[in-house]
């Protein structure tokens, strides 16, 4: 198991990748999303860059920043560029490989079918199979050492990742202020999905900072050891209309979030949209 590896001690993730190339100034209104900085000479400088400073600040595992790159996305972007799509994906495990060094793993997200935040389902289970087998199958050959399926919401769609995944695998659940994903999935509903394709982690992921803790405790009840239980979260914003709403997060407040994570159970913590290298930093020295 990838994180059994490790130390035992609480295992840092990086933070957000497209929210940290927002940051810098670069646009993500597009079907890529942050992906789309993998397409420019100066986008990939730029990626590069922010894949050192997250491991620079104490990451022990960087994600590679396609987490928008599946096939359809690809061809929303540019349906007559019908290599996009591998070398998008390509450029974006390379880049994380050069943040990593030899001594990192190198993990890939995997985005949701039915929408980040669906609160309904939208297809049937065998065809979010179809729609997400492209990319993981693409990944799995370009060699990352995990691939994580985030903003998992519906079950349809977490139904789909147990049916598809293999391992190394990781499954993040996108949750609300209730403890319930946000299309009304029980933590622990979830998970007894999950475990029988047998996951290395479920996350509770691309939430609110502020809602983890309401969802955390029945993922670690409910995992019971069977797979390492984990956290990283959005800031206080949404992302609605292809624009944020809402307050950020300060690394202290992030911070002190986190130990109550810790305190709850899990063992895994880094961060989502709105957080940096200096909340990873933060988280590093808190942890």
């Amino acid at each position: 198991m990838i994180f059994g590896n490790m130390e035992n001690r609480i295992v840092l993730l990086d933070g957000g990748m497209g929210s940290t190339i927002e940051d810098r100034g670069v646009s993500v209104r597009n079907a890529l999303w942050g992906s789309a900085a993998l397409l420019t000479s100066e986008g990939l400088s730029l990626n590069d860059r922010i894949h050192r400073e997250f491991r620079e600040a104490g990451a022990d595992m960087l994600t590679a920043n396609v987490h928008n790159a599946s096939l359809a996305a690809c061809r929303a972007y540019d349906h007559e560029d019908l290599g996009l799509f591998e070398r998008v994906n390509a450029a974006g495990v390379a880049s994380a490989r050069r943040g990593a060094g030899d001594d990192c793993p190198v993990a890939a997200g995997i985005g949701s079918v039915e929408g980040p935040y669906a609160t309904v389902s939208m297809y049937e289970a065998e065809e979010i199979v179809e729609r997400l087998e492209p990319q993981a199958s693409l990944l799995r050959r370009l060699g990352v050492d995990l691939l994580i399926y985030e903003t998992l919401t519906t079950e349809n769609e977490i139904r789909a990742v147990a049916n598809l995944a293999r391992a190394p695998f990781a499954a993040g659940l996108t949750c609300g202020e209730d403890g319930r994903t946000l299309a009304g999935v029980g933590v622990a509903d979830a998970v007894q999905i999950l475990l029988p394709a047998g996951p290395e982690a479920v996350f509770i992921q691309c939430t609110r900072y502020d809602y983890v803790a309401a969802a955390l405790p029945a993922l670690v009840e409910a995992l019971d050891g069977a797979a390492d239980a984990g956290v990283y979260a959005n800031d206080g914003r949404t992302w609605v209309d292809m624009r944020w709403h809402g307050e950020r997060v300060s690394p202290e407040d992030y911070v002190a979030s986190a130990l109550k994570w810790r305190d709850l159970g899990a063992r895994i913590i880094g961060g989502c949209c709105g957080t940096g290298p200096e909340h990873i930093a933060a988280l590093k020295a808190a942890l």
